[in-house]
């Protein structure tokens, strides 16, 4: 599924620094990455699921999960990120 930045940031916010979670459209937290309870683990879409951390608690590993789906759909787009250095 192709995310086009216009869907990612809602069009009233267009002059911002950091992108708040309100900001960004709900479908853009989807994707192979999800909690069980209070691990993060990615579906590789083979039948298999992969361990990726291990949280606090389940709303964290909730949170983690959302946001590696964001950052992997705004990485499919063609996206570059700026990093802090």
């Amino acid at each position: 599924m192709k995310h086009e930045i216009h869907k990612v940031v809602k069009a009233e916010d267009h002059c911002f620094d950091t992108v708040k979670k309100d900001m960004v459209e709900k479908e853009n937290f989807e994707g192979n990455n999800y909690a069980n309870d209070n691990g993060v683990m990615f579906d590789s879409q083979n039948g298999k699921s992969y361990h990726l951390a291990f949280c606090n608690n389940k709303y964290t590993a909730s949170a983690v999960a959302e946001a590696l789906n964001l950052l992997d759909n705004l990485e499919e787009d063609g996206i570059t990120l700026k990093q802090k250095g």
